[in-house]
């Protein structure tokens, strides 16, 4: 499985955190979660995480926008690495 893969190439210095969303059929994670800084999560309202509450206790702040929002974040962000 790759998370054990990821557990064993990381090593111990390292926690890799198996994550779960209230979705039937994940395809993307990026259109589902991303950590886009530090201390900062973006999720998709249509298909939430079910571990917020470990984010948010490590003092991370979720934040839940549209797909929409996430579209236009993207852009920007591919417009802005291409200059």
């Amino acid at each position: 499985m790759g998370i054990e893969w990821m557990r064993r190439h990381l090593g111990d210095d390292y926690r890799v955190h198996v994550l779960s969303f209230t979705d039937p059929n994940p395809m993307h994670i990026d259109a589902t979660f991303n950590i886009i800084g530090p201390g900062l999560v973006i999720t998709n309202p249509d298909r939430p995480f079910h571990q917020k509450e470990m984010f948010e206790k490590a003092g991370a702040y979720v934040c839940t926008i549209s797909v929409y929002s996430l579209v236009i974040i993207y852009i920007h962000i591919i417009y802005w690495e291409d200059l």
